[in-house]
């Protein structure tokens, strides 16, 4: 099942269920990877169904930012997000649902993975430090206190 399709998209909007649950009631901001757009529409659909107050973000690496308008300009070290061309269905629930798409590049991005690391000792690839890059960039209007980032992937060191 490619994860573009309706089923897939349906499975991961239990994940903005998940999240509408655990965030602070009130206004703030949730910022998604956006690659082939299944997750994050998955997650839009779960947070507008339970969450409409919450402002809900895009975010691609500069180097494939179809949603953001950028034709692909190469290699980026959010693999994970660099679609191409995304899907019809998963572009037009993207359309509608988030407030904007943002783009980080590279060093955005690595400088994002080493302060998971240094910080939250959370072993993050490329797609999932996207968020937190542009939050640490400024590239969307959260502020930091009210916004909550959605990595894409992530791996914990086994104990």
């Amino acid at each position: 099942m490619r994860s573009t399709s309706p089923v897939w998209s349906r499975a991961q909007g239990t994940l903005g269920l998940e999240l509408a649950e655990q965030l602070p009631p009130g206004p703030g901001t949730v910022v998604i990877p956006v690659g082939g757009g299944g997750l994050a529409a998955g997650v839009a659909i779960g947070l507008r169904a339970l969450r409409p107050e919450l402002s809900l973000v895009g975010v691609q690496a500069a180097a494939c930012a179809p949603f953001a308008g950028r034709a692909p300009t190469g290699p980026t070290i959010a693999d994970g997000i660099a679609v191409k061309v995304p899907a019809e269905l998963t572009s037009a629930i993207l359309r509608d649902l988030l407030d904007e798409v943002v783009v980080v590049d590279d060093e955005a991005i690595s400088q994002a993975i080493v302060l998971l690391l240094e910080r939250s000792k959370l072993t993050v690839e490329g797609a999932g430090a996207a968020p937190v890059a542009a939050l640490l960039g400024g590239s969307c209007r959260a502020t930091a206190r009210r916004a909550r980032c959605l990595p894409a992937a992530t791996s914990t060191p086994r104990r």
